[in-house]
C-alpha cells in the first residue's frame, strides 16, 4: 500500500508590512505542487489576519489602544479612515498631503500596537500572564494554524521582528497535537548563530519574578536558506528518524545539534511562477495588488563589507530572460496583476537591458521597480529603455556620499557618477528611492554631512529615502575583521535567543555610534524634508502605484 504523503501549511507570521503578498512561501508552493501534483499545500498569510483582525477588535473594543492624545474612540476612528484610504487611494500629487496623514496613523499603529503585541508574545511565550483580552486576541490569530488539517507546518521568517509569533505557534501546536513544525526563511540565512534557539531559552523577569522557556522543545528543525529541498524531503518523510536524510535542515537530538549539507537548485528555470492563489489579493493595505517577483538569486557583487545578505544563498544564480518574461505575462494574466517589485538583491545593467527589451517584444503592459546599484552603466539610454519598458521605481544602493567611505564598504561606486545616474534616472521618468547609512566604522562628521550635501543637491532626482544609521551585523566582513575598519573593540550584547545577535563597537577614530546617533536624530527633520514623503520609505509599493501613476504614456 503507497503511503501518502505529508500535507503541508506554509505561514508567513507577524509582523511585516501588510501591502503585498509573500513571496517566499508562494514560491515554495509552486514548485511543490511542481514535484508531487497531488500534495495538499497551503499558503496562510497570517500576517495580513493580523491587521484585519487587530481593527476588528479595536472596534469591537475588545482591546484597546491611544494613539498621540486620543482617546480609544477617536483612534479606532481615526485608524479606521486610514485603512480605508490606503487600501483604496492612489497616492498622487493631489492627494500625497492626505496620503502622508493617513500613512502616518498607520505607521504609528504598526510601531506602537505590534511593538505592545510582540511582547505579549514574548511573555506568553515564556509562560508569564498576559491580560485576559490579548491572551484570547493571539489565540483566535493563531487558531488557523494550531487547528490546521494538514500534518506539517513551515514558517517563513525574514525579519526577527517575526520570531516571536512564530515560536508561540510552535508552542501551542506542540501542546495540542504531534504536528511538525519547522522554521525557515532569509533571517535564519543571514544569522550565522541561529541555533541558538536550539541551545538558549526564553526569559522574561516580570516583578521580581523569572519564567522560562527552551525554545528548541517545540521546534521539530530550522531550514536556513533554500527550502525546495528540504521541504519536499520533508513530505516524502514522516518521521523524525529520516532528519539525517533531508537537506538543509538544522536539527536537534539529545544534546547535539545537526547541520546537513544543503541542496541547491543550480537550474533556477526548473521553477514554477509563484503560486498566490491562497492570498486575498483585494486585502493588503495598497489600492492596487502589487506581485513580488525574483528573476535571481543571491548577489552579482557580493562584496559589501556591511551586507549579509548574500548569505541567504549560497551563490548567485539567474533565470534565463525568457522565462521570467514568460513568468511576468502568466501572473499578470492570472491574478490580473499590472504591478510588479523584482526583489532581486540587484539587478546588473546588462541582464537589466535584456530583460528590458525582451518585455518590450512581449508587448507586456506592466509598472516595475527594482535594486540596482547606482553605476556608470546604468547610462541615459539605458535608464529610458528601463523606463519604456514599464520600470517606474528604482532603489539604489547609495549608501554614502564619502568616496572614502564608499571604498571602505567595497561598494563599487563613484560619487560622480551615482549623481549623474540618479538624474538620468529622473529625466527617463524613473522614480528613485535611495538606501542611505550614516555612521560606518570610521566616518568622520564632515563625512557624515558630506551626505547630507549630496541628497540636498540632489533634491530632485530624490523621490524617497530609506535611512538608518551603521549596525554592526554578526557575520559581515567588518565583525570578521574589525581590525581592518579601526574597530578597537567589539561587544557581544545579550539578546534572547530569537533575535540576532547585537554587537556593539569602539572605533579607533571617526565619530562613536553615540554621536552617529546624536547627529542622526538632530538631523532628522532636515532628512525627511527630502522626497514626496518620508512615508514611502516604509510603503515602497505605495511609492510604486504613485511612481506608476506619473508615467506620461500611463497603462490602462
Amino acid at each position: 500500500m503507497q503511503r501518502r504523503h505529508q500535507s503541508l501549511l506554509l505561514v508567513t507570521p507577524p509582523f511585516v508590512r501588510p501591502t503585498s503578498p509573500p513571496l517566499g512561501i508562494a514560491s515554495l508552493k509552486a514548485f511543490l505542487k511542481q514535484e508531487i501534483p497531488a500534495v495538499q499545500v497551503r499558503c496562510l498569510d497570517l500576517n495580513l489576519e493580523y491587521y484585519h483582525l487587530a481593527l476588528k477588535w479595536l472596534e469591537a473594543g475588545t482591546i484597546k489602544l491611544k494613539l498621540y492624545d486620543w482617546d480609544h474612540e477617536k483612534t479606532v476612528r481615526m485608524l479606521k479612515k486610514a485603512f480605508d484610504f490606503l487600501r483604496s487611494v492612489r497616492p498622487d500629487d493631489e492627494n500625497i498631503k492626505e496620503y502622508h496623514r493617513k500613512a502616518t496613523i498607520f505607521l504609528s499603529f504598526e510601531n506602537i500596537f505590534n511593538a505592545f503585541v510582540s511582547e505579549m508574545a514574548i511573555r506568553s511565550l515564556a509562560g508569564a500572564p498576559i491580560p485576559s483580552g490579548i491572551s484570547a486576541f493571539l489565540e483566535r490569530l493563531m487558531m488557523p494554524v494550531v487547528n490546521c488539517r494538514e500534518d506539517l507546518v513551515g514558517c517563513s521568517v525574514l525579519f526577527d521582528l517575526q520570531m516571536p509569533m512564530a515560536l508561540l505557534m510552535a508552542k501551542r501546536i506542540k501542546e495540542k497535537t504531534n504536528k511538525q513544525f519547522v522554521v525557515g526563511g532569509a533571517r535564519f540565512g543571514v544569522d550565522p548563530s541561529f541555533e541558538r534557539l536550539f541551545l538558549e531559552p526564553v526569559v522574561k523577569k516580570i516583578k521580581g519574578k523569572e519564567y522560562i522557556q527552551h525554545t528548541g522543545d517545540f521546534l521539530d528543525g530550522i531550514i536556513p536558506g533554500e527550502g525546495e529541498m528540504a521541504l519536499l524531503a520533508l513530505i516524502k518523510n514522516f518521521s523524525p528518524e529520516s532528519y539525517a536524510e533531508i537537506p538543509n535542515l538544522v536539527y536537534r537530538k539529545g544534546e547535539k545539534i545537526f547541520h546537513n549539507e544543503p541542496a541547491v537548485l543550480n537550474d533556477l528555470d526548473m521553477l514554477p511562477p509563484p503560486d498566490f492563489s491562497d492570498f486575498p489579493l483585494g486585502e493588503y493595505i495598497c489600492a492596487e495588488t502589487v506581485l513580488p517577483l525574483l528573476t535571481a538569486r543571491g548577489c552579482p557583487w557580493g562584496k559589501c563589507t556591511f551586507c549579509t545578505h548574500h548569505h541567504s544563498y549560497k551563490r548567485y544564480r539567474q533565470r534565463s530572460i525568457q522565462k521570467v518574461v514568460e513568468d511576468i505575462k502568466y501572473l499578470s494574466g492570472q491574478f490580473n496583476a499590472r504591478l510588479f517589485n523584482f526583489f532581486d538583491e540587484m539587478i546588473p545593467p546588462g541582464r537589466f537591458k535584456k530583460m528590458a527589451e525582451e518585455i518590450l517584444r512581449s508587448n507586456i503592459h506592466i509598472c516595475y521597480s527594482a535594486y540596482g546599484k547606482p553605476v556608470k552603466s546604468f547610462d541615459r539610454k539605458t535608464l529610458k529603455l528601463l523606463s519604456k519598458s514599464g520600470c517606474s521605481l528604482m532603489l539604489w544602493g547609495v549608501e554614502s556620499a564619502s568616496q572614502r567611505v564608499l571604498a571602505l564598504m567595497k561598494k563599487g561606486t563613484e560619487v560622480e557618477e551615482m549623481e549623474k545616474v540618479l538624474n538620468h534616472a529622473l529625466e527617463a521618468g524613473i522614480c528613485n528611492l535611495l538606501f542611505i547609512m550614516f555612521g560606518f566604522p570610521g566616518e568622520t562628521e564632515q563625512e557624515f554631512f558630506q551626505t547630507f550635501s549630496f541628497l540636498e543637491r540632489n533634491r530632485r532626482a530624490v523621490q524617497a529615502l530609506s535611512k538608518g544609521t551603521f549596525r554592526l551585523m554578526e557575520g559581515s566582513e567588518i565583525a570578521r575583521e574589525p581590525d581592518r575598519f579601526d574597530i578597537e573593540k567589539v561587544i557581544v550584547l545579550n539578546s534572547p535567543p530569537f533575535k540576532s545577535r547585537i554587537l556593539a563597537y569602539e572605533p579607533r577614530k571617526g565619530l562613536s555610534p553615540f554621536r552617529v546617533e546624536q547627529l542622526f536624530q538632530s538631523n532628522l527633520n532636515r532628512l525627511e524634508s527630502l522626497g514626496i514623503t518620508p512615508r514611502f520609505g516604509a510603503y515602497r509599493e505605495h511609492l510604486l502605484v504613485y511612481a506608476c501613476n506619473k508615467r506620461k504614456n500611463g497603462l490602462g
